[in-house]
């Protein structure tokens, strides 16, 4: 399939493989017309996986911010549905997140963390490691209904052990390629080690395993090329040997502790960033 000159150009920014067998994989999926005319490309059902510790997907700057990833593991990490600190950072947030409401938000802090999301999950699997019951919903029909501003985009995250392995599998509604995608996986991956930290005192043993993301819209709108610049390499010299296969999980790191690992390591780079 040829691809137009548009996006040929926008891939030669990308220098991260994950980002760009997603990106080939998601353009493949698409009929040629449609690239040519449409405002927005979209794959519906799409399904792709990634290893976890490739979860800074790409090291350009402009679709991977190190200061909006520190903005928003902060802004999950404090679960709280009145924070609009994330709004400096991603100003769409203003009009699409419900911040008054008590019971549905689009921080996934609130259902991960105050709601213990991630704590009932480990704990399942400690009971029963061959648990098919390790899941916490986000979405809701509340959040759906046609009064509500805040449409979230995530329905599921699920966890597994398979072969000795922790697997994890994300269920999404919808995801926009270019401006969350990369943001969203960021998250995602904590979570998994989170959990995996957790399940790791009882299975002292325990492989990393494989996050499959499953949406049911993954699209792109042609205004946001705008957006995305030239290579800008994310990660400053002299932090580089602090990276496992472009992630950023310290080498020699165990299991423990991996949270304030990531959050210091996110500060570093949003203060070089």
């Amino acid at each position: 399939m040829t691809k137009i000159k548009h996006y040929d150009k926008l891939n030669e920014f990308i220098t991260d493989d994950t980002w760009r067998i997603i990106f080939n994989q998601f353009l493949d999926a698409i009929p040629y017309s449609e690239l040519r005319d449409k405002e927005y490309l979209e794959v519906i059902g799409a399904t792709y996986k990634l290893l976890p510790e490739n979860y800074l997907m790409s090291n350009n700057s402009s679709l991977v911010n190190p200061k909006k990833l520190y903005a928003l593991f902060k802004w999950y990490k404090n679960a709280n549905s009145r924070d609009t600190s994330i709004v400096q950072y991603f100003p769409e947030y203003e009009q699409r997140v419900d911040f008054f409401h008590t019971d549905f938000n689009s921080n996934y802090g609130i259902y991960a963390y105050k709601k213990k999301g991630l704590v009932k999950c480990a704990q399942e699997l400690i009971k029963n490691r061959n648990s098919r019951r390790a899941c916490f919903m986000i979405n809701n029909d509340e959040a759906m209904s046609e009064d509500s501003i805040d449409k979230l985009c995530t329905n599921a995250v699920m966890f597994f052990i398979k072969n000795n392995t922790l697997n994890m599998c994300v269920q999404m509604r919808s995801s926009n390629i270019l401006t969350m995608l990369p943001y969203d996986i960021f998250m995602f991956c904590v979570f998994y080690y989170q959990v995996l930290e957790m399940v790791s005192s009882k299975y002292h043993d325990l492989d990393i395993g494989i996050i499959t993301m499953q949406v049911g819209s993954l699209h792109m709108y042609k205004k946001d090329m705008k957006e995305i610049k030239s290579t800008r390499l994310l990660v400053q010299s002299g932090i580089d040997d602090l990276y496992l296969h472009g992630g950023m999980i310290p080498y020699g790191y165990s299991h423990t502790k991996i949270t304030p690992a990531i959050e210091n390591i996110l500060k570093q780079l949003a203060e070089n960033g």
